[in-house]
């Protein structure tokens, strides 16, 4: 926790704005050595949802249809966030995992089933209005 709470990471959030696709749990052989963080507080709760809700004005303001916020990718991005402040050193900013993982690959292993190719990462804290306008 010591570094998660003033990082916003937006490592998939703007694909977590991604189109419906069934929920489905990760097999065990698949999945990531994973738990979702137990200390996700009510700011961080509201600052997911208020770039979601930006990103769709965002693509709306530009003609583009919008997205929906998606439990799996959610959670991904929150572990790979967490994984990222709490399992490299200071200063790291990139997209592979400490599992030698990508974004695509996290996105299966938490279940989801659509495309996953994209990954928008924001290394140290950005408020969700930054994070749109990056």
């Amino acid at each position: 926790m010591r570094r998660f709470l003033h990082l916003f990471l937006l490592a998939g959030l703007l694909i977590a704005l991604a189109h419906h696709v069934p929920y489905s749990h990760p097999s065990p052989s698949r999945a990531l050595a994973h738990a979702e963080p137990a200390y996700q507080t009510a700011d961080l709760l509201y600052n997911e949802a208020r770039t979601v809700h930006l990103g769709n004005l965002a693509r709306r303001a530009n003609g583009i249809p919008p997205l929906r916020w998606n439990r799996q990718l959610t959670a991904a991005a929150r572990w790979f966030a967490w994984d990222s402040t709490e399992n490299r050193p200071i200063g790291y900013c990139g997209h592979q995992d400490t599992n030698g993982n990508w974004p695509v690959y996290r996105a299966r292993a938490f279940g989801y089933l659509g495309f996953a190719g994209a990954e928008n990462a924001f290394c140290g804290y950005v408020p969700p209005e930054g994070a749109i306008e990056g």
